[in-house]
């Protein structure tokens, strides 16, 4: 790790952004800082956001999380494909909803 990174994790009720999803266990992010803009990435469900405001890229890595819970764990499961399976049990492994 370099100078210019750090990392921060989702831990229980540890959203910024209003929502009815409560991690269960820590999600870590690598925080990455390149040409006065961060980029966050988590590669358990491989996303990643970017802003020159870290709170604001954050905020984009939390929705992309709300974003894949719609898309994968509220999807009916013959719907997805087989690595869908997989991306559901991941995030049902890391988050619930309340």
């Amino acid at each position: 790790m370099n100078s210019n990174e750090l990392r921060y994790s989702k831990k229980e009720n540890d959203f910024i952004i209003e929502t009815n999803l409560k991690v269960k266990k820590e999600i870590p992010f690598e925080v990455t800082l390149e040409d006065d803009i961060y980029i966050i990435q988590n590669d358990i469900f491989d996303i990643f956001s970017f802003n020159r405001d870290l709170e604001k890229a954050k905020i984009e890595i939390e929705e992309q999380i709300q974003f894949l819970w719609s898309e994968y764990v509220l999807a009916n499961e013959e719907e997805l494909a087989p690595i869908g399976l997989v991306l559901k049990n991941l995030l049902l492994n890391y988050i619930k909803e309340i």
